[in-house]
């Protein structure tokens, strides 16, 4: 939805908001995936007022993925045709050249912050295997050679801080109340060897997820996702 603007017309801001670089590159991008998988919150009578963002406005801010959501949401408050592009609904203000409030309608870094923490893990699942689907119907023998790389992502939780003292800092079984969907795992492994010429495995362990790399040669072609 585009707010009435007291500097342009509604035709002269679809016009740049269709040419500007920025929109145009997230765009392309989200226009792979399928929005249709991701849930919206329905709107109670027991709750009258402003309705709320779209989830799925969220789930795109959230993907275009900044080391943390203060920086997102600095780079959303310098881009106002972009934050219209991924769904927010603009709070008006008829002194605002784009005819709402930059300030006012994106969420402050802590509520992005929760929703990033709260998002259903299984949203992001099903859209990413419907896109893998997609790429493998479209390209025959997709997938036969393949190779991946993945980064370790550290969750928001006290566990990952080695400063103060956690009780049972690494047991899988105990869930860290930061964040519900993070999962223990391994970053690093290496064999340290004893002075009596025996090795051990020193393991560094952390909370957290992984985004990988995943290339495949297709017909002598490499692909990457």
């Amino acid at each position: 939805m585009r707010p009435a603007s007291p500097c342009f017309d509604q035709q002269m801001l679809a016009q740049m908001q269709d040419n500007d670089p920025v929109v145009l590159r997230y765009r392309t991008l989200f226009a792979l995936l399928d929005w249709g998988l991701v849930p919206e919150r329905q709107a109670l009578p027991s709750h009258p007022g402003r309705r709320p963002h779209p989830e799925i406005a969220y789930v795109k801010a959230l993907l275009i993925k900044f080391d943390s959501c203060t920086q997102l949401r600095r780079f959303l408050l310098e881009h106002p045709l972009l934050v219209l592009e991924l769904g927010f609904r603009p709070k008006p203000s008829p002194h605002s050249p784009y005819g709402f409030d930059i300030e006012r309608t994106v969420p402050c870094d802590r509520w992005l912050r929760y929703k990033q923490q709260t998002l259903n893990a299984s949203v992001l699942h099903a859209l990413f295997v419907h896109t893998a689907h997609a790429l493998k119907a479209a390209i025959p023998g997709l997938g036969e050679k393949v190779a991946i790389d993945v980064k370790h992502l550290y969750a928001w939780v006290q566990e990952n801080n080695p400063s103060p003292y956690v009780k049972e800092r690494y047991n899988p079984q105990r869930q860290p109340k930061g964040d519900p969907d993070c999962r223990l795992g391994v970053k690093r492994s290496s064999n340290q060897e004893q002075p009596n010429g025996s090795t051990k495995v020193v393991k560094e362990y952390l909370w957290g997820y992984g985004s990988g790399l995943i290339s495949a040669i297709s017909q002598n072609m490499a692909i990457s996702s």
